[in-house]
């Protein structure tokens, strides 16, 4: 069994590029084709809270992106690998990144340039699945339009939870796994197994909690199995950001 990240740079996310581009410089779109996620996946055809709070992470000249949350009206959360760029060895530009919140089908509800960048651990690159989370500081508090998802604890033993992201091959659209189990939680080593159904462009997507009415953010999916005959993935509980208590390190920041 190996485990890869879920981050992609492939050629379907090319139609959600150049969304970006029309985001940020008003150029017009045609409407692309759209594909539809593989079972047991359902999309979310209008995305009220929380699926609003849920987004894609881009980059201006790069064809891959990722899928975050805003978890403050100017913050949003995502898995760190999908900061650094494999093919240059190094982080990507944060004047490049941008958050866009429901994006759906050509359209937004809201869209911010990244500011600086916090890592949560220090992520020493692949493999290093339990430092796999970034904060993205955001130049407006899109937040206040889109909502937040507040964070919360895993619970203990086996549960359910639910799992929402665009995955490449559906890019789109946001699509959520209704009945994701959590299968483990491995305190020790700072991560969570889960049976979420992940594909490639799920990397930094939330998995949330429902209970009493009110949805927690309790970790965010880093990583899947390959060739198992039912979906591994593994998870960063959010539990190290609640533990930071805002005094976060900021390693990267825009040259603006």
């Amino acid at each position: 069994m190996s485990l890869r990240h879920q981050c992609t740079g492939s050629k379907p996310s090319l139609r959600l590029w150049a969304a970006t581009l029309a985001f940020a410089f008003g150029a017009a779109l045609a409407a692309p084709a759209f594909a539809e996620p593989a079972s047991p996946r359902t999309i979310i055809e209008v995305p009220g809270y929380p699926w609003s709070a849920v987004g894609t992470v881009n980059f201006e000249g790069d064809l891959a992106y990722c899928t975050g949350s805003l978890i403050a009206p100017n913050m949003a959360v995502t898995a760190a690998h999908c900061l650094w760029n494999e093919t240059t060895d190094g982080w990507r530009s944060v004047d490049t990144m941008h958050f866009v919140a429901a994006y759906q089908r050509g359209t937004y509800l809201a869209q911010s340039k990244v500011t600086a960048i916090s890592m949560i651990g220090d992520w020493s690159g692949a493999g290093d699945w339990s430092n796999d989370l970034a904060i993205l500081h955001l130049e407006k508090p899109i937040g206040d339009i889109a909502g937040f998802v507040p964070l919360g604890a895993l619970p203990d033993g086996v549960s359910k939870a639910v799992q929402a992201g665009y995955r490449a091959d559906a890019p789109h659209v946001l699509s959520v796994d209704q009945d994701c189990p959590i299968t483990a939680v491995k305190s020790s080593v700072g991560l969570a197994v889960h049976g979420c159904a992940t594909a490639m462009g799920d990397s930094g997507a939330p998995i949330l909690s429902y209970t009493n009415g009110r949805y927690a953010l309790v970790a965010i999916h880093v990583a899947s199995a390959q060739g198992q005959a039912t979906p591994m993935g593994l998870a960063v509980p959010t539990a190290g950001i609640l533990r930071s208590g805002g005094l976060l390190r900021t390693t990267l920041a825009s040259a603006r």
